[in-house]
């Protein structure tokens, strides 16, 4: 329970904005940050890699396991699990801890990011923590669930204020920024791998086709000598 209300909290805490228009231009900036910058095909396993290499940094003893099944990408490590300082890092935007530990591959916060520009569902399975960021989530329940009305006032007047200046009258929520407590999906819940492994990503993948390509750029990936610039030297 205490680790649920954490997430809930976070979440909370995430979007808590003075006004919508504040929500909307971190939404816009987020995916101005996944299309400019992450365009290359690979970057976001890259960043997978990094952030379990990351994670092995106390043990030195990385073990990566990579699934595919029915719609899903789930890439999983060994590492440490995830601590509440970093599931905020995640939660943000270049406020990750990496520049200030000398030993870890990445320096930036956004990496992960990179993950949401082939994804608008990912869970995050670590420890005790289930949580997932999820577009469709704030696109259904946006009113329900995302407006402050103590601190906006009045929906239907802010759309129409919206519409008044040829303005997008629908509430956007920077959903990769907010964490939602959640279960694992029925068809994915009995692997074996969420109970070997102490960190897993799980990436659902909308287009059919997808999966096959990501397949492919995985092998590729791993037959690619480069790689090793991507990992510490020991």
């Amino acid at each position: 329970m205490q680790n649920k209300q954490f997430i809930n909290n976070l979440s909370q805490k995430r979007a808590n904005y003075n006004d919508p228009e504040q929500a909307i231009s971190q939404s816009n900036a987020l995916e101005l940050l996944s299309k400019d910058i992450y365009t290359d095909s690979k970057r976001f396993i890259y960043e997978l890699l990094q952030n379990a290499d990351d994670a092995s940094n106390n043990t030195n003893n990385l073990i990566i396991a990579i699934h595919f099944l029915h719609d899903y990408l789930i890439v999983a490590h060994n590492g440490e699990a995830f601590s509440e300082v970093d599931i905020e890092s995640l939660s943000s935007t270049g406020d990750g801890r990496k520049g200030t530990q000398t030993k870890k591959t990445g320096f930036k916060g956004i990496g992960f990011k990179s993950v949401f520009n082939y994804s608008n569902y990912v869970i995050i399975k670590s420890g005790n923590y289930c949580f997932r960021y999820d577009k469709q989530h704030w696109i259904v329940n946006n009113h329900a669930n995302a407006w402050n009305k103590e601190k906006w006032g009045s929906l239907q007047e802010w759309q129409l204020e919206r519409k008044k200046k040829e303005l997008d009258p629908t509430l956007k929520m920077p959903w990769q920024m907010l964490p939602i407590w959640t279960d694992l999906p029925d068809e994915l819940a009995n692997l074996q791998v969420f109970k070997e492994y102490s960190v897993c990503t799980v990436i659902r993948y909308e287009a059919k086709n997808d999966n096959d390509s990501l397949e492919r750029h995985i092998i590729e990936l791993f037959e690619d000598i480069n790689l090793i610039l991507f990992l510490r030297c020991q």
